[in-house]
């Protein structure tokens, strides 16, 4: 295998999405019964001996994947949803983000405490009318009516709870100083959508809250269906795209300052790291984050990175720890949309360049436009 982490990953990413669309055990069992068949061939027949190594650790993964996600709907998801769902909870909890906005509804992702005065933890979508008096991280104390969430954004973070309640919600909140670091990126999120609602009119202030900050709902429906008509509405979503640019330019300013190629390469993981916070941790942009520190990780050590390698990488860090991350459809195109950029953009490239040979004065702006055509054809075709 000369990509290990790019087969183990990729698979192990595409398994547990597939799982989890299906919601069918007959498919796991019918997967682990392939998984079984394909390792007994990998072992007794291929002769090849990277194809026979490819096979074994493509079923290995799968059959692994297979496991983990079952396991986890069974011993972790299923059991809070047994035994909270459809009923009434007196609740203490912490307030983990910055709540959504959408029709008129604030959507909260809330951890638990206590319940009903034991301790216990588990995430909650909260929903209200109206917005609540809470900074994240304070704590609030509420009786809460529960069922199963049906929402993917909140599954793909943990939640699996949700909560609907009126504009006569009652509530206690407790304020406590005790906040994480993470509290700071926060913060620092909400003084550049003030800076940027004071600054700028409505429609400006809102589209740059979705571009830089990866505040979507802060777009109003008409404006979202206007980029969505335009095919361009991939650029209201915070993306791997945004941190190329950002980590891009910072490294134009940099790199004739700092010549030391590990500060250099540090100061980059900073920028990156940075970013992929402020941002809330999004996926896509933490997909992109993941893969821009192995690069300057393997600078730092004079080695090149292997793209495919860096997104399966990628993979594993955004859904061995948490299996319901798959939920979020926007990860699942992002990766999808950067395998097919690293498989067919380059090839694209070459084979639409090989047609101007003969090019000489204006060969580098027809290579730039015709770059761009290829990445655009490669994610467009692959999403």
């Amino acid at each position: 295998m000369k990509r290990p982490f790019a087969l183990i990953g990729i698979t192990y990413l595409s398994v547990q999405a597939a799982l989890f669309y299906l919601e069918s055990d007959l498919a796991a069992a019918i997967l682990t019964a392939v998984c079984f068949i394909g390792t007994i061939v990998s072992l007794f027949i291929l002769k090849n001996r990277n194809l026979r190594h490819t096979v074994l650790g493509f079923c290995l993964t799968a059959a692994f994947a297979s496991t983990i996600f079952s396991g986890y709907n069974i011993f972790v998801k299923q059991p809070i949803v047994d035994k909270y769902s459809e009923r009434e909870i007196y609740v203490t909890a912490t307030v983990l983000e910055q709540p959504t906005v959408q029709y008129d509804t604030y959507r909260y992702l809330i951890e638990t405490d206590s319940i009903n005065g034991k301790i216990e933890k588990l995430k909650i979508c909260l929903s209200t009318i109206n917005e609540l008096n809470v900074e994240e991280f304070d704590r609030i104390s509420c009786v809460l009516p529960l069922k199963e969430c049906t929402k993917s954004q909140m599954i793909a973070d943990g939640a699996f709870l949700q909560a609907s309640v009126n504009k006569n919600f009652a509530y206690i909140v407790k304020k406590t100083d005790d906040k994480p670091l993470y509290y700071q990126a926060v913060k620092i999120r909400e003084n550049f959508a003030d800076s940027f609602e004071q600054n700028m009119s409505q429609d400006c202030a809102s589209l740059c809250r979705a571009v830089l900050l990866g505040e979507k709902t802060a777009l109003s429906q008409e404006i979202q269906n206007d980029f969505t008509r335009c095919g361009v509405s991939f650029l209201i979503v915070v993306s791997g795209m945004h941190l190329a640019i950002i980590s891009s330019f910072v490294f134009l300013c940099i790199k004739k300052i700092i010549k030391n190629r590990v500060l250099r390469s540090m100061i980059m993981l900073m920028c990156a790291f940075s970013f992929m916070a402020v941002t809330g941790f999004a996926p896509s942009v933490v997909r992109a984050g993941v893969m821009l520190a192995v690069v300057y990780s393997g600078k730092m050590f004079m080695r090149k990175g292997d793209s495919l390698n860096s997104l399966g990488i990628a993979a594993l860090i955004l859904t061995v720890p948490n299996p319901t991350a798959v939920a979020d459809v926007g990860m699942l195109l992002s990766f999808t949309a950067t395998l097919g950029i690293i498989l067919w953009a380059r090839k694209i490239l070459v084979y639409i360049m090989g047609k101007f040979a003969k090019l000489k004065r204006l060969k580098k702006p027809v290579e730039f436009t015709v770059n761009l055509f290829a990445v655009s054809v490669s994610a467009t075709v692959w999403t």
